[in-house]
């Protein structure tokens, strides 16, 4: 979107895993592209977590869906912002 607003473009090359976090005790968690597997990938990790973990993104996407809604140069403008949240 940003490059849109002035005009260029670039070609991406998708990457199925965006991150891939080797924690403790041999735990694995990739972050992939297709965010539904992501969160069931999660969810097979924490099963009994499952309702928090889709809450807390569902709360997420609604931050994100917001700032993606403002136009990019107002997130240098806090007041801006705070008048948007509020």
């Amino acid at each position: 979107r940003a490059l849109a607003d002035v005009g260029q473009s670039i070609e991406l090359i998708p990457d199925p895993v965006q991150i891939n976090y080797h924690l403790p005790n041999d735990l694995e968690l990739r972050v992939h592209k297709d965010f539904e597997r992501y969160v069931q990938e999660l969810v097979a990790i924490f099963p009994k977590e499952e309702k928090g973990i889709r809450a807390f993104y569902k709360e997420c996407w609604n931050v994100f869906d917001s700032l993606n809604a403002m136009p990019l140069l107002s997130l240098e403008e806090p007041m801006y912002l705070f008048g948007v949240f509020l």
